[in-house]
C-alpha cells in the first residue's frame, strides 16, 4: 500500500492534464508547500498563528468573517494574524513522481512534465476493463488474456457425457423413490442443465 503522505493532487500547476490527480511523490513534499488539510500543492499556501498551511480554499471555509478556526487543531486565528505566500511551479515541477501507472508495475521516476509525457506516449502499464470477464487488464496482456477466458470457456462446455450422467441418476432415483422425491429431483437436474446450457450459449455470443 503507498505512502498516503507522499500522495497529493497539484492545483493551479500549469501542466495541462495534471490538477486534481492523485499523485505519489518519490520523496516526501515540504511540509511549507503542502495544504495540512486536503493535501493539495496549490500555488498560494496561507500560514496560520498556529503554523499550519492551508490552501486558499480550505482557508475560507475554516474563516468567519475577520477570524476562525484552525481545522487541525481548533486554535482561533485572525486574518490579520495569517500569513500568506506563493510556491513557484518550478519548484512544484522539480519535484519528482512516480507514473500514474506505478500500482500495475510501471517504475518511471521523474519530474512531472516528463511523467506526463510518459505516461501519455511511453508507458506500457496502461489497463483496460475486459468486456468478457470485467477484470482489469494490462493493455498489453490483453489479447493472451482473452485466449485464456475462451480456453477456460472451452473447457466448461456441456458434453454428451455430462447429460448421460445426469440421467443416470435419475435412473437410480427412479427405483427407491416415491414420485414427490422423484419430481423434485428431475426438476433439480434439468434446472441445473438448462443453466448450463444457457451459460454456454452466453459465452459462445460473446
Amino acid at each position: 500500500m503507498p505512502d498516503l503522505r507522499r500522495v497529493h493532487r497539484f492545483r493551479d500547476h500549469p501542466i495541462e492534464g495534471v490538477n486534481w490527480r492523485p499523485t505519489r511523490f518519490v520523496d516526501e513534499v515540504p511540509s511549507s508547500g503542502v495544504c495540512g488539510l486536503c493535501r493539495m500543492i496549490p500555488n498560494q499556501i496561507v500560514v496560520l498563528p498556529c503554523l499550519h498551511t492551508l490552501c486558499q480554499a480550505c482557508h475560507a471555509a475554516s474563516s468567519q468573517g475577520a477570524g476562525g478556526r484552525c481545522p487541525l487543531d481548533q486554535e482561533p486565528f485572525e486574518e490579520a494574524e495569517c500569513g500568506s505566500y506563493h510556491w513557484p511551479s518550478r519548484k512544484a515541477n522539480a519535484l519528482k513522481v512516480h507514473c500514474w501507472n506505478d500500482a500495475h508495475g510501471c517504475e518511471f521516476e521523474g519530474a512531472m512534465e516528463l511523467m506526463l509525457r510518459h505516461y501519455e506516449n511511453e508507458c506500457t502499464f496502461h489497463t483496460v476493463e475486459c468486456l468478457q470477464c470485467g477484470e482489469e487488464v494490462l493493455h498489453k496482456e490483453l489479447s493472451r488474456h482473452y485466449a485464456a477466458e475462451n480456453a477456460s470457456s472451452d473447457s466448461q462446455v456441456l458434453t454428451l457425457q455430462d447429460v448421460t450422467a445426469a440421467l443416470e441418476e435419475l435412473k437410480a432415483l427412479l427405483r427407491d423413490a416415491n414420485h414427490e422425491q422423484l419430481l423434485l429431483a428431475i426438476q433439480s437436474q434439468m434446472n441445473e442443465l438448462i443453466e448450463q446450457i444457457r451459460n454456454q450459449e452466453h459465452r459462445s455470443a460473446s
